[in-house]
């Protein structure tokens, strides 16, 4: 489970200190976040979207930007326009009262102190590919980054750059995810704080994260030196852990952040990668950055730490349910916030994620958020959706992102039916769908089952026998199934005698499995560990182990039945070393001496060995 507490309280004087009072050359730097998504549109036509977040207190940006194109399989490069579609749009995390105060006012211009200001502006363009290649590098440079940024060395100096890879060969239309966080937290030092991206990827693909080391242009990006050697991209600042929290599978980073002078501004890099049945389709890199200030103040929180109120689903965790299709579900999170005058809002992705899902909420301050859901029956899969917390404080406001699974499973599962003979390893069942399972025997048996109130018990029956599992999912689920255990006839098999060999020598297998004939033939046969086996599907493997090694062999019959075998392979010592010379000239129908040097004194070891050299 991830626990989100963020804090963007703040302490004026720090926030003057960090983002005023810098030298002349700031006024050349305002990029603070940057992200490039696309959307396929068909016929090799891309919509391509960038959201550029701008510090108040840099440079004003342009009107339009540029984004270049490149393939190196297909040769070619390129640049295509983008028009800006919005923004100014100020995201400054301040409260209504302050927002005059902001770096981002104009009319009239904030007075010292101001409080810090971003504004985001979005810009779009649509290009036709003319080739199908499968390595595009789609990527936008913007110079220059924050002079107050103090994990990256020479940060002024440096460009924000990003990039995403496109794969539109073989008629593949992809989208890429899009963001629904924004990428510009103000965050409490000294304080547990967790981030999630909130993104969405519209064509359902698993979506796994990488935090890697921010980039520099051009294309390709030049990875940036951070300040300190104790930073990288695992670790992109300073924590009272020593350490940061990361999940490749949600995005989700925990950090606590140290008090430092003049303070953290840390620049952070996601990689999300896209894969469609486990093939990666596609990536982006987000660019985000993190302020660290002291605060006075207590952010909202979830309160109690769990969900509650499920309603056709089986609570997971303390952040999930699993639920079925077409049965509709609910369940309720609470949040708080200690400071009892403070007002909460609660925003979630949920209804972009869960098409046809939305969320009510009841109270301000407890406020109680159920979300519901009626899952079609082509929606079953995972679905990531994130919840945001706000609370009313001054200056700055106090924000929180939680995130929730949902699971929408087809049903309980037991697997197909199965072959058991009394010669081999206990059959293993595995049931899905659902938490808590119940096993027993409707016809045949017994069973023998190594557990009955598990998912994966073990099954050895004297005859064969059918298998009911029943789930605790909701009674309108499919919350039972069954699975057949067949006994069939046994075999024998043999993977051949222990050997012993010399270190880089080769071991022949050649296991026998009887008998031959129908119900039986042909088997299979599998080897492990696979490493130093020339072939690890066949009766004759060689093997050549550095070290001692036990090999097994797994061979199943035509009829189902698996019977397991091992062979060891013993090193012992090393052969010498011999060394034949070539010769680089021989004349036709001439005798020919072969020159073979041996190295003497290196008799049976596991040790280097050296002695006089005799040739023959």
């Amino acid at each position: 489970m991830w626990i989100i507490r963020k804090c963007f309280p703040v302490f004026i004087g720090l926030i003057s200190l960090l983002l005023l009072n810098k030298p002349v050359n700031v006024q050349a730097s305002h990029a603070q976040g940057l992200d490039l998504t696309y959307v396929c549109l068909g016929g090799n036509e891309y919509r391509f979207t960038l959201n550029l977040y701008r510090d108040c207190s840099g440079i004003i940006v342009s009107n339009a930007t540029t984004i270049f194109l490149s393939s190196v399989s297909c040769g070619v490069s390129f640049s295509t326009p983008l028009s800006l579609i919005s923004g100014p749009v100020e995201v400054s995390p301040l409260c209504v009262a302050q927002l005059g105060q902001s770096t981002c006012a104009s009319l009239p211009p904030c007075t010292m102190p101001c409080l810090p200001g971003v504004e985001q502006y979005t810009y779009q363009g649509t290009f036709t590919f003319t080739q199908n290649c499968t390595d595009w590098i789609v990527s936008f440079e913007e110079c220059c980054r924050n002079v107050a940024i103090t994990n990256l060395a020479a940060p002024a100096s440096q460009s924000l750059f990003v990039s995403a890879s496109l794969n539109n060969a073989g008629g593949l239309c992809n989208n890429s995810p899009i963001f629904t966080s924004s990428p510009v937290p103000y965050i409490c030092a000294n304080q547990l704080f967790c981030y999630n991206h909130g993104a969405y990827d519209a064509d359902g693909d698993s979506l796994v994260y990488s935090l890697v080391a921010p980039l520099d242009g051009p294309a390709p990006g030049t990875p940036i030196s951070y300040s300190s050697g104790l930073l990288s991209p695992g670790y992109p600042l300073h924590d009272t852990r020593g350490m940061i929290d990361f999940d490749p599978l949600t995005g989700s980073m925990c950090v606590n952040p140290t008090v430092t002078l003049p303070g953290q501004v840390a620049v952070i890099a996601v990689e999300v990668a896209e894969y469609r049945s486990g093939v990666r389709i596609g990536t982006i890199i987000r660019d985000i950055q993190m302020v660290v200030l002291q605060c006075g103040n207590n952010q909202p929180r979830q309160n109690p730490q769990d969900i509650s109120n499920v309603v056709n689903a089986v609570r997971t965790d303390s952040n999930s349910v699993e639920a079925c299709p077409g049965v509709p579900l609910s369940f309720a999170v609470m949040f708080d916030d200690i400071d009892l005058g403070d007002v909460i809002s609660v925003n979630s992705n949920i209804a972009l994620v869960c098409a046809g899902a939305n969320m009510t909420t009841v109270g301000t301050n407890p406020v109680v958020a159920t979300f519901s859901w009626l899952p079609a029956a082509n929606q079953t899969g995972y679905y990531n959706f994130t919840v945001t917390i706000q609370d009313d404080g001054c200056p700055i406001l106090g924000t929180q992102i939680f995130n929730f699974d949902i699971l929408v499973s087809p049903g309980t599962s037991a697997g197909p039916d199965v072959s058991y003979c009394p010669g081999g390893s206990p059959v293993p069942l595995l049931a899905r769908g659902g938490t808590n399972f119940n096993w027993s025997v409707i016809t045949g048996g017994p069973g023998n089952l190594t557990c009955t109130n598990c998912a994966n018990p073990r099954a050895t029956p004297g005859d064969s026998v059918l298998l009911e599992v029943i789930s605790n999912l909701s009674p309108g689920c499919k919350n039972r199934d069954t699975i057949r255990v067949n006994v069939v006839p046994s075999f024998l098999l043999d993977a051949g005698s222990d050997t012993t060999i010399c270190r880089y020598g080769l071991a022949q297998f050649n296991a026998l499995a009887t008998p031959a004939g129908p119900g039986f033939s042909p088997y299979t046969y599998v080897w492990s560990p696979a490493d130093s086996l020339s072939n690890v599907n066949t009766a004759n493997a060689a093997a050549n182990p550095l070290d001692s090694t036990r090999y097994y062999l797994a061979v199943t019959a035509a009829n189902g039945c698996t019977i397991t075998d091992s062979v060891d392979v013993n090193i012992n010592g090393i052969a010498p070393r011999i060394l034949a010379k070539p010769v680089d000239t021989i004349c036709e129908n001439a005798p020919l001496a072969l020159l073979t040097t041996v190295f003497q004194d290196c008799g049976p070891t596991s040790n280097a060995c050296s002695g006089p050299l005799s040739t023959a």
